[in-house]
């Protein structure tokens, strides 16, 4: 049986710029910010000062819907999010 949802409305003015980083280790971290009305994971190479960086993209939305881009977001990170999303919610 194929469930339906409700669609939910966040408010993104209500979400500030912020941001999470995790997974430290010699060649970079991953991380997570709101910088841009939408959640932008990224993984970031410390190899010099050009390191390159990549991001994927996701909606508040999306991210209360389906959960983290990222299955090794530690919990506390992920707890903060929900909650900031939660506040933001129409």
């Amino acid at each position: 049986m194929k469930k339906t949802f409700n669609t939910i409305t966040v408010d993104k003015s209500k979400i500030p710029g912020e941001e999470w980083t995790y997974n430290h280790n010699d060649t970079g971290y991953d991380g997570v910010n709101t910088f841009e009305q939408k959640l932008a994971w990224f993984k970031q190479k410390t190899e010099g000062m050009q390191a390159p960086k990549s991001t994927r993209y996701q909606t508040f939305e999306e991210f209360m819907r389906d959960g983290p881009l990222d299955d090794d977001l530690p919990t506390d990170i992920m707890l903060d999010l929900y909650e900031l999303i939660i506040n933001a919610i129409d």
